[in-house]
């Protein structure tokens, strides 16, 4: 103790002799304390408390891979995804993710933040439901449908009052207005960034788009298949695809 005591002495005394370098020192402690505690929080609750769903030994994640360019877990083109919806026989449910932003009008002011939009079936494929109201409908997902939103629980609080009526007012979202039909389980953080979530129109052109690579997708097993049999009927789609859209489809 005399020598902890005797060094611990000589450390203050030479912090106070170069206080510059002491606070540089102590910021760089804070910085990286608030680093490593975001770092493990994430981990923590992604990896060793990772997200509750219903059949989650069903649901897999599904890429684009083109080996020619290194790219192993490539996002995939609303168009590619259409295909595999349609065509695969070992999934219940195919249903596409892309990134958003949106702008919250607030009066005067406006805030951006992330959101979604989601293909049809997005919260039905992970097997949630809404705290308060519901998911989306079928029909929502059509192009000219009224346009409306489900909000993330902590955004709800946050920006919107924890308001308990919620449900069915309006909010502006880039200059649009959106009816709320729900807003879900705090818990509920997929993808993490999201912020709320919007219906992407299934008839729409962008669902044929095959340059452009840009949803991350989300599939549910049908009962006693596997990851393999999946991957195998997944692959011959591809080289289907990529024989028929040669121009966007070589090699992926």
């Amino acid at each position: 103790m005399d020598s902890l005591l005797r060094d611990v002495k000589f450390s203050i005394r030479s912090l106070l002799k170069h206080p510059g370098f002491a606070a540089v020192a102590v910021l760089t402690l804070a910085l990286g304390i608030a680093a490593n505690t975001t770092i493990f929080s994430t981990e923590d609750a992604l990896i060793l408390h990772p997200f509750s769903f219903p059949n989650q030994q069903r649901l897999l994640v599904l890429w684009e891979q083109n080996l020619a360019v290194g790219n192993m877990r490539g996002l995939v083109a609303p168009g590619n995804f259409t295909d595999w919806r349609e065509q695969n026989q070992t999934c219940e449910q195919v249903v596409g993710i892309g990134h958003e932003s949106f702008n919250l009008a607030d009066g005067a002011h406006a805030e951006r933040f992330p959101g979604y939009g989601v293909t049809q079936g997005f919260f039905d494929a992970l097997g949630v439901k809404a705290e308060r109201g519901r998911t989306f409908l079928p029909e929502e997902s059509e192009s000219g449908h009224e346009q409306v939103v489900v909000l993330k629980h902590s955004f709800w609080q946050q920006h919107l009052g924890g308001d308990p009526n919620i449900v069915g007012k309006p909010i502006t979202l880039n200059r649009k207005v959106f009816t709320v039909v729900g807003v879900m389980p705090a818990q509920f953080k997929l993808p993490a960034s999201a912020e709320a979530w919007t219906p992407v129109a299934q008839d729409s052109g962008e669902m044929h788009l095959r340059a452009a690579r840009y949803f991350e997708t989300v599939a549910r097993l049908k009962p006693n298949v596997t990851p393999a049999q999946a991957e195998a009927e997944m692959r011959t789609i591809a080289a289907r695809l990529a024989s028929q859209y040669s121009e966007s489809d070589s090699n992926w």
